[in-house]
């Protein structure tokens, strides 16, 4: 595969990751911190459900991490948090995965250059988070791997944040 090629494959990774937080932004914030706030009851599974859909939608992940732990506390804001990243994360993986071709996934040489530490640092980065998982999908990254590295990566991610949020509530 052509450096245009590639080139292109980011580029519109980047546009599809980046164009509905320039268009969205604080309208889907708002929205998704209101439903999270308002049915106690609910908010663990809004909460998991919000940071799944990160990885498509311009939800703010780490605002969110930590409002779980403020509303649910650290026990379970982490697990909320972690529920949700972990899911969005699969659901990345397997959204590259379909969409670049076999062939085409395997000439990225991300993957290869810098394999799962790329993953565990790109967790805690805006836009980078959303994109590794992608690539990690179309490169091909053995998903058990794939799995194990973003699952620890979302583990401290949302320690951070769900400890954060405990800290502060009221």
């Amino acid at each position: 595969m052509t450096l245009s090629r590639r080139v292109a494959i980011l580029a519109g990774l980047l546009a599809f990751i980046l164009l509905p937080f320039v268009l969205f932004d604080e309208p889907m914030s708002a929205w998704t911190l209101e439903r999270i706030k308002a049915d106690p009851r609910l908010s663990f599974a809004w909460i998991a459900i919000a940071l799944a859909l990160d990885v498509f939608l311009p939800i703010p992940s780490s605002i969110v991490s930590t409002v779980a732990g403020t509303l649910l506390g650290f026990p379970l804001g982490l697990l909320a948090s972690v529920t949700g990243m972990t899911a969005g994360s699969i659901l990345g993986y397997w959204f590259g995965r379909a969409v670049v071709p076999e062939e085409t996934g395997r000439a990225f040489t991300l993957q290869k250059k810098y394999g799962v530490w790329g993953l565990l640092i790109a967790r805690a980065v805006p836009v980078l988070a959303e994109a590794s998982v992608m690539v990690a999908g179309f490169s091909r990254m053995p998903f058990g791997r794939f799995l194990a590295v973003t699952t620890l990566a979302n583990i401290a991610v949302s320690a951070v944040y769900a400890w954060i949020g405990s800290a502060i509530r009221w």
